[in-house]
């Protein structure tokens, strides 16, 4: 006979597996405990971080009974905020005014490069930059933004004496002429 051939019952080869369930006791943890300490270790967190302080521009704002602040003409700069967010910008001369010029916020010949020239101007011709007085004046329509990054090159470019005003008619007459 051959080994190949031979008749070998199928039974032989497999086992029977027996499941048997044993009864365990089954395992409950109660997770109160659990949530109470994350609660605690959340206030814990809450109360220990330091959040950041927020910050506040000092802006001080003139009596209205009191005297107009004198200017010096030739150390002054005025600022125009339009309706579409472009920056005007005069010079007072005594002799003529000066047009009306616009920028924008631009790093490269924008308002901080006006700034710059003219706080060199006030420097030669007053021996202290800090002469410089800015007048700001929003005009309608101007946009919030547009003045907060205004009052924000003030204090980049180290500007002390600045105002925010309103506009008065003649600066209305300017900026319809040079449109």
């Amino acid at each position: 006979m051959d080994i190949y051939h031979s008749r070998i019952p199928l039974e032989t080869f497999t086992m029977k597996i027996h499941s048997t369930k044993t009864n365990r006791p089954r395992i409950h943890v109660d997770m109160t405990p659990m949530v109470d300490l994350g609660f605690l270790l959340i206030t814990f967190f809450i109360f220990t971080t330091h959040m950041a302080d927020p910050t506040v521009m000092k802006l001080m704002m003139p009596k209205d009974d009191g005297d107009p602040t004198p200017v010096r003409c030739s150390a002054s700069l005025t600022l125009l905020l339009d309706e579409h967010n472009r920056i005007g910008w005069y010079e007072c001369n005594k002799d003529s005014p000066s047009p009306l010029q616009f920028t924008q916020l631009d790093l490269k010949n924008g308002l901080r490069e006006v700034i710059i020239q003219k706080q060199l101007e006030v420097q030669r011709l007053f021996q202290d930059a800090q002469e410089l007085m800015v007048i700001i004046k929003p005009l309608e329509g101007s946009d919030y933004r547009t003045l907060v990054d205004v009052l924000d090159e003030m204090t980049i470019n180290g500007v002390s004496r600045y105002a925010i005003t309103d506009p008065e008619p003649a600066d209305h007459k300017l900026l319809a002429f040079s449109r």
